[in-house]
């Protein structure tokens, strides 16, 4: 970027290095990032859509609940002389078995409120830790420029375009 003479400032880019599997990994970082806020927005909507499922579910069986008990608690009141004991019995089983199937759905909705947020949570970890990720592979990238590091002169520089270097070899001098 610049040849020995220039005058150079202590934060002054002097050679920019090249390497494609450092700028690679900073791509493929922002991808994960990318890939991890598409992964949460999929899981927020199908925890909420999980939860009106339930929600519904639980509405209708506690209509279906309170419609059976009803029937039961009149058929119960007379067995044999408006409806069969037969059907009375049924009504009662059927009340309970609502009773029951409610109570399930409640508790489904239950599980579904104490894990869901624990979920959403640890995916957010897992996106921030993506975060960090790929803010590193851009300080890598960042740091493929050498700056001067002091106000002065450069010197020399001592590599050429299209050479190969190793970490630790002197590519510049300032003065």
């Amino acid at each position: 970027m610049l040849k020995a003479g220039a005058a150079v400032e202590a934060d002054a880019p002097i050679v920019r290095l090249e390497n494609l599997d450092v700028r690679l990994l900073a791509v493929q970082a922002d991808r994960d990032v990318a890939s991890g806020r598409v992964d949460l927005m999929a899981l927020q909507r199908s925890v909420g859509d999980d939860a009106l499922v339930r929600e519904s579910e639980a509405i209708a069986l506690r209509t279906a609940r309170a419609d059976a008990v009803r029937r039961a608690d009149a058929y119960g009141q007379s067995p044999g002389s408006f409806v069969s004991v037969l059907d009375a019995k049924r009504a009662s089983e059927q009340a309970t078995d609502a009773e029951q199937r409610t109570a399930l759905a409640e508790k489904k909705l239950g599980v579904l409120g104490q894990f869901a947020p624990g979920q959403v949570q640890a995916m957010r970890t897992q996106i921030d830790a993506r975060v960090e990720m790929s803010r590193v592979r851009h300080q890598m990238v960042d740091h493929l420029v050498v700056r001067a590091g002091a106000k002065g002169t450069v010197q020399d520089v001592l590599v050429e375009l299209g050479q190969w270097v190793v970490p630790g070899t002197n590519v510049a001098k300032v003065i």
